[in-house]
């Protein structure tokens, strides 16, 4: 891909009528000359239809360009208006289509969402995202003016594009006006400082499916942003015990060599290990229970290694470790006319049960110090976001359903799972760090991408892709 003739703009919206939020742009313009970009504002209509001038620092700025009708980036992204109330509470609600049979396309709106739209069997997906906006909330005394005061979002798209491609990041600015972009913090006219992140969540992992280039780029985020956690999703893919795979004998026959689980394990400690070495001392990962993992309690819960003999060594020191019984509490005794009668209580869950997944590792590799295996009932936060969620399941064990769902049961969160990543308000999912043509998913229009997310010290969240092989055009 071409590194020449490469533009760089940084896309927000402004409602009419509506006060600036001049801490924040001027943030834009100190990072606008930072990067050399072009900041483009489109303007959102106002409370009321006599509304309908932006305020005079954006409309009198020679160095802002208001984009009033539909504007191409290159020939696979564009600007498109419209005209989306700054109150809608979802502003890329009926657009998929659109951008199916067009480009990928940036709106303006007070919030900032994105969806990659499936379009294609074999090339990325189309995006569709809103920008966040750099006015203060504007809106009527309802209850649809409160919900939309609430979800008011100070953000502008970082976007770069050249004739062939574009890459693109979310901001979401601070109350003050400030906001981090690759670990790397503006603020008005001070100095940009360099901040550590919280975390770096990577897209699944999937050892064994992981795609080479993908692992090495994040190996380079986690040396160049030193989080203090690194969160993985899916990092047992599960390929040797693959319950969907038991009838399948002519795919397991062309993946014999996968299917040996001390050889899974066993890798699955490498990456730990290779990931570990990527980022400073003092970084811990947390590994999150995944439906990938659950493939191996499944194998060991329907006893299938007895008749496995590849995998019956490892297969029953495991099924040794975590199937030692619980004692049964003793219950009250009921006084009757006939005597006293003992009461038989149900077995309780076994809340300190062995990690299966951290127990095969250690015996196929070994056991680590810096990682933390979690249980689905634990929960993992940081800075008031949810991390220690898959996003697999919905509400009381139903499976998860969409964005919206995510965010009814979780609130602010960070999940994996779907491998599409996306952003519903506070509801951010990662991709996948997988090769994008798995075989079970190959053959059909997909909305995968190769997309970790990052916890800034603030308590802002960023999607960072993976497109073309790089995080950067």
């Amino acid at each position: 891909m071409s590194t020449k003739n490469i533009s760089r703009y940084l896309v927000t919206s402004a409602e009419k009528g509506a006060p600036l939020h001049g801490a924040f742009l001027t943030s834009l313009e100190q990072y606008a000359e930072a990067v050399d970009a072009q900041i483009l504002v489109i303007p959102l209509d106002g409370k009321h239809p006599d509304e309908d001038e932006i305020h005079p620092r954006i409309s009198a700025n020679p160095n802002i360009v208001i984009v009033e009708d539909d504007m191409p980036l290159n020939k696979r992204l564009s600007i498109i208006q419209f005209y989306i109330k700054p109150s809608q509470r979802n502003p890329l609600t009926g657009l998929g289509h659109l951008v199916q049979l067009k480009n990928s396309a940036i709106v303006g709106a007070t919030k900032q969402h994105m969806l990659p739209k499936a379009n294609s069997n074999k090339d990325l997906p189309k995006i569709l995202m809103s920008t966040g906006v750099i006015t203060r909330p504007n809106y009527k005394e309802t209850r649809v003016g409160k919900l939309a005061t609430e979800e008011h979002t100070y953000g502008a798209l970082y976007v770069e594009v050249n004739e062939e491609n574009f890459q693109f990041r979310q901001i979401q600015a601070m109350a003050d006006g400030s906001f981090t972009d690759f670990a790397i913090e503006f603020k008005g006219n001070g100095k940009p400082v360099a901040v550590r992140p919280e975390a770096l969540v990577l897209g699944d992992i999937h050892t064994g499916s992981t795609c080479p280039v993908v692992l090495q780029k994040a190996l380079e985020l986690i040396h160049r942003l030193s989080p203090k956690y690194l969160v993985l999703h899916d990092l047992f893919d599960g390929q040797s015990v693959n319950h969907h795979e038991e009838e399948h004998y002519i795919n397991r026959s062309q993946t014999f060599a996968r299917n040996d689980l001390f050889t899974e394990l066993n890798a699955c400690g490498q990456m730990v290990e290779l990931l570990l070495s990527a980022g400073p001392a003092d970084m811990q990962i947390v590994v999150v229970k995944s439906n990938h993992d659950e493939f191996l309690t499944r194998y060991l819960q329907a006893g299938k290694f007895a008749t496995d003999p590849r995998n019956l060594w490892i297969s029953s020191l495991l099924a040794a470790l975590v199937s030692k019984p619980s004692p049964l509490p003793a219950g009250p005794g009921i006084k009757t006319p006939f005597g006293t009668i003992a009461v038989t209580l149900t077995q309780p869950a076994k809340t300190d049960a062995p990690d299966i997944l951290e127990e095969g590792i250690a015996l196929a590799f070994k056991k680590f110090k810096r990682v933390k295996f979690l249980k689905r009932t634990d929960d993992f936060k940081l800075r008031g976001w949810q991390l220690g969620c898959h996003g697999d399941r919905g509400a009381n064990g139903k499976k998860s359903s969409g964005f919206a769902e995510l965010m009814e049961h979780t609130g602010k969160s960070i999940t994996g799972h779907k491998h599409s990543p996306g952003i519903f308000r506070d509801a951010f999912v990662v991709g996948t760090s997988t090769v994008l043509n798995l075989d079970y998913a190959a053959g059909a229009p997909s909305s995968w991408m190769n997309t970790h997310a990052v916890l800034y010290p603030n308590g802002k969240a960023q999607l960072i892709n993976i497109i073309e092989g790089d995080f950067k055009l």
